[in-house]
C-alpha cells in the first residue's frame, strides 16, 4: 500500500473544494500524513492599466483576507479526522495549474486531491486544468467526483 505522507489539495473556493479537503483529511488521518491546502488568488488587472486605484488595492486586500479567513474551516475539517493541515496562499498573475504543478513537484507531495467545481461554467475548462496537472506532477492524483 502506498503511504501518502504529504497530500496537496488545491482549493478553488467551491463546495466541491471542501469535499476534497474532507477526503484528503480522511486519508491523512488514517495514514498519519499531513495536508497542504494551496489557495491561488489571482491578481486582478487594475482599472487603469498603468496604476492601481485605492479601490483596486481594497479589492485585492478583500480577496486575500477572504482566502485567509477560510483557514479555520480547513483546520476544523482536518481536526475532525485527526489530520494536520497547513495552508499556503499564493498570489498569481496567470493560470493556477502551473503553480499547483510546481508546488507538488518541489514539495515532496505524495498525492494531489481535486474535485470538479460546479462553479466553473464549463467542464472543459476544469478538465483541461486537471489534465495539465495530472500529466505534469511526479505523484499520484485522486479526483473526487
Amino acid at each position: 500500500m502506498t503511504n501518502f505522507k504529504h497530500i496537496l489539495v488545491p482549493y478553488d473556493g467551491s463546495k466541491k473544494g471542501l469535499d476534497s479537503i474532507k477526503a484528503a483529511s480522511k486519508i491523512a488521518g488514517n495514514l498519519g500524513g499531513k495536508i497542504t491546502v494551496l489557495q491561488c488568488v489571482e491578481k486582478k488587472l487594475p482599472k487603469f492599466v498603468f496604476f492601481k486605484t485605492k479601490q483596486d488595492k481594497v479589492d485585492a486586500a478583500k480577496d486575500v483576507n477572504s482566502a485567509e479567513n477560510k483557514t479555520s474551516k480547513f483546520r476544523n475539517i482536518a481536526k475532525k479526522y485527526g489530520a494536520n493541515v497547513t495552508t499556503k496562499l499564493k498570489k498569481i498573475d496567470d493560470d493556477p495549474h502551473q503553480h499547483i504543478i510546481d508546488y507538488a513537484n518541489n514539495s515532496d507531495v505524495d498525492l494531489v486531491v481535486m474535485s470538479p467545481s460546479k462553479e466553473i461554467n464549463t467542464i472543459e475548462i476544469h478538465q483541461s486544468v486537471v489534465d495539465k496537472i495530472s500529466k505534469n506532477i511526479n505523484c499520484s492524483m485522486l479526483r473526487i467526483q
